[in-house]
């Protein structure tokens, strides 16, 4: 994890959405939170993996469609979006606890999320992530971004603390675990 934490762009932020269904999972408030990124100079992409959103969309945004686990292609190209992309983008306007987290957390990939359903429980603030509340809109996730990105140090030690967060809490094995007990 270190090793791919330290070999992520210096150039370009990327910013990771995985969802199928994009209107829910607020895939138009990334787009919105890339899009200031970059106004706000900050060369930002953002890497959209499990649907086809609709309309015309600007260049930043990077389309993978629905990539499957169970082909070894699918799940090649998912693991290396994971390794190479700065943030876990779901701005979601309703949800449980997403499954993604902790396979986002597996990579050590920070999570930034709507304060909304169960998110709260998978994310602890600082730890693997931060949450916003969803009436805020993008600008605390681009403030959350800025920060981290000017601050290396500080961007690593989230990224291998959302790393630990998932070893320690947040894997299958573990959850297997405290449902027997």
């Amino acid at each position: 994890i270190e090793s791919q934490v330290a070999h992520r762009s210096q150039e370009v932020c990327r910013l990771l959405f995985v969802g199928t269904e994009w209107q829910r999972k607020g895939g138009d408030t990334a787009v919105e939170i890339a899009r200031r990124l970059n106004q706000r100079g900050l060369p930002t992409e953002l890497h959209v993996a499990g649907c086809r959103p609709p309309g015309e969309l600007p260049g930043f945004v990077k389309l993978h469609g629905f990539l499957s686990k169970a082909s070894p292609e699918g799940r090649s190209r998912l693991e290396e979006l994971f390794a190479q992309s700065h943030f876990f983008l779901l701005p979601t306007r309703a949800d449980c606890t997403p499954v993604v987290f902790p396979e986002a957390c597996s990579f050590g990939l920070p999570i930034l999320a709507s304060n909304v359903g169960g998110i709260p429980t998978v994310i602890r603030e600082g730890c693997n992530g931060y949450t916003f509340p969803l009436a805020e809109g993008p600008d605390p996730y681009c403030a959350a971004v800025e920060r981290l990105w000017s601050d290396r140090a500080d961007y690593r030690r989230l990224a291998l603390s959302t790393f630990q967060e998932y070893a320690g809490r947040l894997n299958w094995e573990i959850s297997g675990h405290k449902v027997a007990e």
